[in-house]
Formats: structure tokens, C-alpha cells, sequence
């Protein structure tokens, strides 16, 4: 789930930060920054830092790839 909400933050702005996600999900900056967190740590290769922007890139061509295949995987 968590990571569904960066893919579509990131597919509806081509990047993620703490505030989009905030707009969009009603999370706190604290919340959002946590979850962008994991997210980067788990698949590191689907972002890049924009320093001019402050914010994380997304490789999209990547991020649906792991979408899915996250979609496709048996559920536990």
C-alpha cells in the first residue's frame, strides 16, 4: 500500500515530496518523509535526488515495472 501511494504521487507530479504526499494522502510531514524513506531504502533505483527542486525523481518506466510486478505477486 505504501508503496502505491509514492508510485501515484509520483505519476501525477513526476516526482515525490513530503508535501505532495501530504496534499494528496493527508499525511503529516513526519508520516511523509518516513514513508518516502522506506520506499527509497527498499528500491533505491527508482529515484534520483533533484537538489534544484528538493525533490526525489522518479524513474517511471522503473516504478511500473515493480508496480507490476508487486500486482502479479501471490498474496500471503
Amino acid at each position: 500500500m505504501h508503496f502505491g501511494m509514492v508510485v501515484e504521487v509520483a505519476k501525477a507530479h513526476g516526482h515525490v515530496t513530503r508535501h505532495a504526499l501530504c496534499e494528496m494522502f493527508g499525511l503529516s510531514q513526519v508520516e511523509s518523509s518516513q514513508l518516502i524513506r522506506e520506499v527509497i531504502q527498499r528500491y533505491p533505483e527508482l529515484f534520483s535526488w533533484d537538489a534544484s527542486t528538493g525533490a526525489h525523481r522518479a524513474e517511471l518506466t522503473s516504478l511500473q515495472r515493480v508496480e507490476a510486478a508487486l500486482q502479479a505477486a501471490p498474496k500471503v
